[in-house]
């Protein structure tokens, strides 16, 4: 690549990817080791023109200053070029006045237990979870209960001490209540399959009645502060579309609760989605070590929501 650049007769510029596209959680630890790279490989070629991109593909669902860590570290490695850890943390801290753990915890969202850790750019696991039918055996065996609830709850606990932070709280509280909603609906997907599968119908009443109007709370909990940080932030412009999209999936839940009641009285003798086997969503070995990995395709909301047409 170094000789192609060489060629060219204007000087080159670099552009780097500080990511948090396509995903409510940036990833700034991901970024941070890829841009160390990128940014050395342009000082070996005498590329002074760099600048830091973040782009906003599928709603810029993600906070702007979720990725302070990362432009703390392009000012530093740039102006430093040898950029420790120590030195990065102190000088987000002095910087921002926040530390680097929390910005750690929201990274570690996307990575479950196993995460294969030379793919994590493309991976954006939190949108699976959080939009995909609780009915559909779309991502049924991409969740499974224990190790996904244990996660998403590690990740809420760890967020907790720094949900009154008063430079980036708000955005930390985003998250931790992503988590707790990511947990709930985990046990949702899992429980609603298993119980069906097994006849049990006092739990199915269970869970049209008391778990799924708790995850419903959670979700108003969840987009009331998305909407605050979003304000915060933006402009209206665009704001509909995650108001669309989780109104959408609450009044989805509301649906499969109702379903999920008829089955129960005996107003219907089976519930379609429920009768249809499970198979992984990218049609994976069952004994694939990447459990936890997806492809750019189940990042985009359109794609996890339903197999139909949107």
């Amino acid at each position: 690549m170094a000789g192609c650049l060489k060629k060219f007769k204007n000087k080159s510029a670099f552009a780097g990817g500080l990511q948090r596209w396509a995903r409510f959680t940036p990833v700034n630890e991901f970024s941070i080791a890829v841009e160390e790279i990128h940014l050395e490989e342009c000082f070996k070629q005498g590329i002074k023109d760099i600048i830091a991109t973040a782009w906003g593909d599928d709603g810029s669902e993600s906070s702007t200053f979720g990725i302070m860590p990362t432009l703390v570290f392009y000012g530093e490695k740039c102006y430093k070029r040898t950029v420790e850890r120590d030195w990065l943390e102190q000088r987000l801290l002095d910087v921002c006045n926040t530390s680097m753990k929390p910005f750690t915890e929201i990274n570690d969202m996307d990575y479950l237990p196993g995460f294969p850790k030379l793919d994590r750019g493309g991976n954006r696991f939190t949108k699976v979870p959080l939009y995909a039918d609780l009915l559909a055996a779309q991502y049924y065996k991409h969740v499974p209960k224990e190790i996904c609830m244990k996660h998403y709850y590690e990740r809420a606990e760890g967020l907790k001490p720094y949900l009154e932070d008063k430079s980036f709280g708000y955005v930390f509280d985003v998250i931790y209540k992503l988590a707790l909603l990511c947990a709930k609906r985990v046990e949702l997907i899992n429980d609603i399959r298993t119980s069906y599968v097994a006849g049990d119908k006092e739990r199915l009443e269970e869970i049209a009645q008391k778990d799924i109007p708790e995850a419903v709370s959670l979700t108003d909990d969840f987009i009331a502060a998305f909407v605050a940080q979003w304000k915060k932030e933006n402009r209206n412009p665009g704001l509909e579309v995650h108001q669309i999209r989780l109104g959408g999936m609450r009044q989805r839940m509301l649906g499969v609760g109702q379903i999920l009641l008829e089955y129960v009285e005996g107003k219907t003798q089976s519930i379609d989605e429920l009768e249809e086997e499970p198979l992984f969503a990218d049609c994976r070995d069952e004994s694939s070590d990447k459990a936890f990995a997806l492809f750019d395709y189940d990042s985009v909301w359109k794609n996890i929501v339903t197999v139909n047409g949107i």
